[in-house]
């Protein structure tokens, strides 16, 4: 990497794409959802009866479908979600420097920590945490608290994640239509999780892009102009 792909760049342009990565899944996931309800519908829930074979079929190729572009659009999302949350650590080493400061970790690892086991249900929010509170106050980082919007914003994550593991054990292991409903209205309650997810981390990409925008645009540290992008 070269030194000038080293230097701060306005995170607006990253922080745009991530929103619109996260609202597409988003609908994606709403999609699954309303699949998952026919799938119930046909197989006898709500009150009613097991549908004919060829309802069957087409209502799995359905939720086959509506699944599939919902893993290619998470994929999507958190590859932008990842290059914003990339940037935006890196414009606070840039920015910690005045306060002879930076967060524990470089921007490589607060990328990498979500993919290690373990690690990723702590090390992501506690490097993201530094992150804001550095871009808050560069010089005073120590009187930033945490906002409880970053803890939403983990916690729904961590839900999320939860309940998307747990659908997926009971959809792999259900061999009765009993147990696929049941795996059925849990995917379905996901969405649930999804969107007040998807609310949050809007806001977090929103203030956050905008607080780093005034704290380069003071000069407290240099703008990569390439990127700069003032709303």
């Amino acid at each position: 990497m070269t030194k000038d792909d080293d230097r701060p760049r306005d995170p607006t342009r990253a922080g745009r794409v991530a929103i619109a990565g996260i609202w597409l899944w988003c609908a994606a996931a709403a999609a699954e959802g309303l699949g998952r309800l026919g799938e119930i519908s046909v197989l006898g829930g709500f009150g009613g009866v097991i549908a004919d074979h060829d309802a069957l079929v087409r209502s799995d190729n359905a939720t086959a479908a509506f699944s599939a572009l919902s893993n290619v659009t998470l994929f999507v999302a958190a590859a932008a979600v990842l290059r914003w949350i990339y940037v935006t650590n890196r414009n606070a080493h840039a920015l910690g420097d005045a306060a002879a400061w930076r967060p524990h970790t470089s921007p490589f690892w607060a990328v990498a920590w979500f993919f290690v086991p373990v690690a990723t249900l702590i090390r992501p929010f506690s490097v993201f945490s530094a992150t804001w509170r550095v871009s808050a106050a560069p010089d005073a980082y120590e009187t930033v608290r945490v906002p409880a919007l970053l803890r939403w914003w983990w916690g729904l994550w961590l839900a999320n994640m939860v309940v998307g593991k747990v659908a997926s054990i009971l959809h792999d292991s259900g061999k009765m239509p009993g147990d696929l409903i049941g795996a059925d209205y849990v995917l379905f309650a996901k969405v649930l999780i999804d969107l007040p997810l998807t609310i949050v981390l809007t806001i977090i990409i929103l203030r956050l892009s905008a607080v780093q925008r005034a704290a380069l645009a003071r000069g407290e540290a240099p703008l990569h102009q390439r990127d700069e992008v003032m709303a």
